[in-house]
């Protein structure tokens, strides 16, 4: 897969957007790389299974984490395990070939960060509301709610999106969030939206599981905002905490025909112009 990122050649306007499982994304545009929440081990396989829930990957990962030793920017939307996962950072940061690779995280994640391993001096804070600007490219935070939007004590957000700004281009990805009062009028008329599916109940919360929209929410939501294109994630890499797409597909087809999407499978991309 790492060949397939690098060869891609796109022209100056063209943003390619790589799947990488879960939540994990990678956005290319003028040869800058942008990762985004990259879960490419079993960690919470093995330290998170219990008797009650097993956890257990359905396909492995498209790439090596080494392999993507090469990017500019990790931006982990939260420090939750299959977001900020302890293996895949540690191999992409002691294996990087680039020196200036830099990591994008909410504030509150900092010493997350920091105990796998990554120096102060490679993490750039992001709060929510406020932009930051990398080679040419701009990411703004916004707060994410899972479940409910969380702030540490000094109420800074603990769980963010990020809009990106490519050019004239934007691409927004939630992290993982609920549909939240603001959330659509902030989104409004993004080009893409990243948005989970896997909703969220009682059992799961009571396991410690904490949820995300759900199909129709995400839907109505990229709806509601005119998104001119929705990628669903967060819903094909576990059984215990996953959704079927084609209950997504076909939400859309006979409510919002007019809406875009495409459902990605791992190793896949998609240019955007």
């Amino acid at each position: 897969m790492k060949n397939k990122i690098t060869n891609t050649r796109l022209s100056n306007d063209q943003i390619g957007i790589f799947y990488i499982g879960q939540a994990g994304f990678l956005f290319k545009y003028n040869n800058i790389y942008v990762l985004i929440d990259p879960y490419l081990s079993d960690y919470v396989d093995r330290y998170c299974s219990t008797e009650k829930i097993k956890w257990k990957r359905k396909y492995a990962p498209p790439v090596e984490p080494q392999e993507l030793n090469f990017v500019d920017y990790v931006v982990c939307t939260h420090a939750h395990l299959d977001h900020m996962d302890p293996d895949t950072i540690s191999k992409i940061y002691q294996n990087r070939t680039n020196s200036k690779m830099k990591f994008i995280i909410p504030a509150p994640a900092l010493n997350d960060l920091m105990n796998i391993g990554v120096n102060e001096d490679d993490i750039i804070k992001a709060y929510a509301d406020q932009t930051i600007n990398i080679d040419g490219i701009s990411v703004t935070a916004l707060p994410a709610a899972h479940e409910t939007i969380n702030r540490d004590i000094y109420g800074n957000c603990i769980e963010l999106g990020f809009i990106f700004r490519f050019g004239n281009k934007t691409v927004y990805h939630s992290g993982d969030s609920c549909v939240y009062e603001g959330l659509a009028k902030s989104v409004k008329n993004i080009d893409v939206a990243i948005l989970p599916i896997n909703g969220r109940d009682s059992y799961r919360f009571s396991n410690n599981i904490l949820g995300n929209m759900n199909i129709y929410e995400a839907a109505d939501l990229a709806y509601a905002s005119n998104i001119k294109l929705l990628i669903p994630m967060h819903f094909d890499l576990y059984d215990i905490n996953g959704a079927d797409p084609a209950l997504f597909t076909n939400y859309i087809d006979s409510e919002y025909p007019s809406l875009r999407y495409m459902v990605i499978k791992p190793k896949d991309s998609l240019i955007i112009i």
